[in-house]
């Protein structure tokens, strides 16, 4: 029991050594709960999430807007009173594409065919308020993006059509004539502005592709065209992010580009090839800054954190005893904890506990007999043989003679 003591309280100061907020300790398992579809009653896909400022956890998927009080599960359901029947079956099992928190701690809501916010019924039901609605057959599509422009006005950028909402009333953006025929497909926002994608609905080889600038302090729009327009082409945004005033934007393709802002417009340009090269090697969800980390979900890679020089500091996958890799999204909490959105469920990793384990199913055969460190790598004594744990997110077990070895070419 002793020597078991001795490999944990060893993890717990790595881990406060590391930080005092989300522990990514780049070795060792944090505890982890997946909630599966028979916990919170949906469809198993989870698109998105977000953390309202009363911390209840809120989750999206193709038909519904779950929420999590950390205790029990429970729908959000539309509001009756203010929506009619005939509205009200059409907008329970929307699609739900978006959450933005606003300025006014407001969670809005992007669905298909309409959009609208959560907040408290009359009778103190947290619920739905669509703020427009369309049939399926003049609508505008599904709400893949909300932002906040000009002065508080909620920007829902929707496929087939822009809208804004402040003091109580919903407008319609306008957009240049010759983006008419052309749908929104995705949008990310910069450090001045948003960045708009849109493109033909033809076969993959025959899309015309535009792009839309939109200022956040003005409100006015203006066409961009890339740098080099034969070269980089963006065709589907999975998110942005800035380092050191720079914001970089990814595309489903796995390559990365360059903004620069100026004069209310945007130029795109290409990136070095050593430029956060890794994520070529996923399929790409998503991308995003927290703090000083860029936090990148994949379809088969699971969630990848790196610095912002674009070295991984950790990964989350089976290791971690995630139920499966492919992660669309994730929120990190008030707690610095990770809930992650997947392809089946939701995966809880507490990343806010000091302590990571090693264990038996991580090669941990035999007593401890003693604990060093070799350029920040731990290494560990068994009474049969040595641990060593390699490198970010995998761990192996090899000859001591070996591994000095290595280090030395």
């Amino acid at each position: 029991m002793t020597k078991i003591r001795i490999l944990f309280i060893s993890l717990l100061c790595i881990a406060f050594g590391k930080s005092m907020a989300q522990n990514l300790c780049g070795y060792g398992k944090f505890n982890t709960r997946h909630f599966p579809i028979l916990e919170y009653g949906s469809a198993a896909q989870i698109w998105g999430g977000i953390q309202n400022n009363e911390s209840y956890l809120l989750f999206r998927n193709r038909q519904d807007i779950l929420c999590y009080n950390g205790n029990e599960w429970k729908k959000i359901n539309v509001d009756k009173e203010q929506t009619s029947e005939a509205d009200q079956k059409g907008v329970s099992k929307s699609f739900v594409s978006s959450f933005f928190e606003g300025s006014d701690n407001r969670i809005y809501v992007g669905r298909e065919n309409n959009f609208g916010y959560l907040d408290y019924s009359k009778k103190g039901e947290y619920s739905y308020f669509p703020l427009k609605i369309e049939s399926e057959k003049t609508g505008f599509g599904k709400v893949w993006n909300i932002f906040e422009i000009n002065n508080g006005e909620i920007l829902f950028v929707a496929q087939k059509g822009l809208y804004t909402y402040k003091n109580n009333q919903v407008k319609s953006y306008p957009i240049p004539a010759e983006f008419k025929k052309f749908q929104c497909k995705t949008a990310c926002k910069l450090s001045k502005g948003l960045l708009l994608e849109y493109q033909t609905e033809a076969e993959a080889s025959e899309r015309e592709y535009k792009y839309l600038y939109i200022d956040i302090l003005t409100g006015k729009a203006k066409k961009i065209l890339p740098q080099n327009p034969e070269n980089v082409i963006l065709k589907n945004i999975r998110g942005s992010f800035d380092i050191n005033g720079t914001w970089y934007i990814l595309d489903v393709s796995g390559s990365l580009v360059k903004i620069v802002e100026a004069n209310s417009s945007a130029v795109i340009s290409e990136v070095p090839k050593d430029f956060f090269s890794f994520v070529k090697n996923f399929e790409p969800n998503s991308i995003r800054r927290e703090d000083k980390y860029i936090y990148y979900c994949t379809e088969n890679g699971g969630l990848i954190i790196s610095d912002l020089k674009g070295n991984i500091v950790r990964t989350f996958d089976f290791n971690d005893g995630l139920d499966n890799i492919y992660v669309r999204d994730f929120i990190l909490d008030d707690d610095k904890n990770l809930w992650l959105c997947l392809d089946d469920g939701i995966q809880f990793v507490e990343t806010s506990s000091p302590l990571a384990s090693l264990k038996k199913k991580e090669g941990i055969t035999s007593p401890i007999e003693s604990i060093s460190f070799h350029d920040g790598i731990p290494l560990l004594g068994l009474n049969t043989d040595i641990f060593i744990y390699k490198k970010v997110g995998f761990h192996t077990r090899k000859n001591m003679l070996v591994y000095f070895l290595e280090k030395q070419d």
